[in-house]
């Protein structure tokens, strides 16, 4: 659904399946980590296999809502029936 939403909106050529899931990573698991003694600050992504049961729904939620604030689409929680246009 975020595929063809984002492709709608005019992002063409490199928007791929792992595309968007890599952008959603990038959105809402990135994770700092400090080196205690220099104080260096490194951004890193979490990989989703990593995550536990109620992180992977928090993770499911925040794009739901970015979805919904930014692209204007709805999408249904897993376990939800939608009627397909």
């Amino acid at each position: 659904m975020l595929q063809q939403r984002l492709l709608d909106l005019g992002w063409k050529e490199s928007v791929s399946i792992e595309w968007v899931k890599d952008l959603m990573k990038y959105q809402f698991l990135k994770m700092e980590t400090a080196n205690e003694k220099t104080g260096e600050v490194i951004t890193s992504i979490r990989a989703t296999s990593s995550l536990t049961t109620s992180e992977m729904m928090d993770f499911i939620a925040d794009i739901q809502q970015w979805s919904a604030e930014t692209l204007e689409l709805y999408i249904p929680d897993p376990n939800e029936q939608i009627e397909l246009i």
